[in-house]
């Protein structure tokens, strides 16, 4: 494994860096959180190892960011006597696992031994995932606008092992807009100007205009369908809201002119960028979004 130790405490540091380098891992050491950020988008760590309690960014802030960035990473935090409590925000906050000082090598030992095999079994799967020529899922959701991050983790989650974490953000970003898009514009027939002065007066103006249009029973009763599938080659995402459409036509294109943000505009000027393909379908209540699979960037 390549294993990532953060602590401010030099004794400690080399304490785990030896006993870890023993047992055949490729170890890094940083001395605070802002370091072991920057080493972990840099190194890619399997496993984080960090003290909770540090000058400057502590341990959780660390955790944060890296859970931002990774959700694959295993990360264990290390925690001092009555620090119970931490230790639970840290599982909160989806650490894996906690460590209490005084660490004794027989805990380090095993600690390596259980993630260890738990990051063997995860390259395996990923070698599996590889195995499979094609990959079909359909959801219907409603239009419960505090669900749409949850639902993008669980489609991006299905490109584990296909896409860079990079490339994954990237996907998360774009299926945002375009799943917030056919929701917002689509289904409840939000204008963008409508919005605009929604999120001007306020978030409790914005959440105003969402039970407006919910109040619609036509409009409540719409749902929004995501179809992805996958093979070796490309992943493909085709977002279909049951509203009235538009002329994409007649929109010009973001790329050329940016200050064309109408209502169906700016999800696409955003998503172009994180997708290698996109194009309304129909009516234009269907949008459909690309990544080419690059295989040197897969895994």
């Amino acid at each position: 494994m390549r294993i990532l130790i953060v602590d401010d405490d030099p004794g400690v540091r080399d304490f785990l860096r030896r006993a870890i380098t023993r047992e055949k891992h490729e170890v890094f050491t940083a001395n605070n959180g802002e370091e072991g950020v920057l080493l972990f988008e840099e190194e890619r760590p399997d496993l984080v190892l960090s003290d909770i309690r540090m000058p400057g960014m502590d341990g959780l802030a660390m955790l944060r960011a890296i859970r931002e960035r990774s959700s694959e990473c295993f990360v264990v935090m290390i925690t001092g006597f009555g620090s119970e409590a931490i230790a639970v925000e840290a599982l909160r906050l989806h650490a894996n696992d906690y460590l209490s000082k005084p660490i004794g090598m027989d805990s380090v030992l095993q600690l390596l031994r259980r993630f260890g095999a738990l990051a063997v079994d995860r390259e395996l799967d990923l070698e599996i995932r590889s195995m499979v020529e094609r990959r079909r899922l359909s959801m219907k959701i409603d239009n419960r606008r505090e669900m749409t991050v949850k639902i993008v983790n669980y489609l991006v989650a299905e490109t584990s092992g296909v896409f860079s974490a990079d490339e994954r953000q990237g996907i998360r970003l774009g299926l945002v807009e375009l799943i917030m898009n056919a929701v917002e514009h689509g289904n409840l027939g939000i204008t963008y100007e409508e919005k605009s002065a929604a999120l001007r007066e306020g978030e409790c103006s914005l959440d105003s205009l969402y039970q407006d249009r919910l109040s619609d029973p036509v409009r409540a009763n719409r749902r929004v369908t995501i179809e992805f599938s996958a093979d070796r080659d490309m992943c493909e995402w085709i977002i279909r809201d049951e509203g009235e459409g538009f002329d994409w036509r007649k929109i010009a294109d973001p790329l050329e002119d940016i200050r064309v943000l109408k209502p169906h505009g700016r999800g696409v000027f955003l998503s172009r960028f994180h997708f290698d393909e996109l194009e309304y379908l129909g009516k234009g209540n269907a949008v459909r979004a690309a990544k080419h699979i690059r295989k040197e960037t897969s895994g």
